[in-house]
């Protein structure tokens, strides 16, 4: 799955178990525009909650560094 730049960095943050707010600070956005990211991202992956969203990030990398 393709994930902006942006999308990608909030999703490594998140995984790392960054807040929203921590997160804002760290790239400079606002925590709204945080939240977007991670609505945007819990759509792309299917996802309910930041538990899951991390554990599919994984996968989809995962599935991308077998994929060559």
């Amino acid at each position: 799955m393709k994930l902006t730049a942006k999308q990608e960095a909030v999703c490594r943050l998140l995984c790392l178990g960054y807040r929203d707010k921590e997160i804002a600070n760290q790239m400079r956005l606002s925590a709204s525009g945080v939240r977007r990211h991670i609505e945007a991202l819990f759509r792309k992956f299917h996802e309910r909650n930041r538990l899951g969203l991390a554990l599919a990030f994984h996968r989809n990398r995962n599935a991308g560094k077998n994929a060559t």
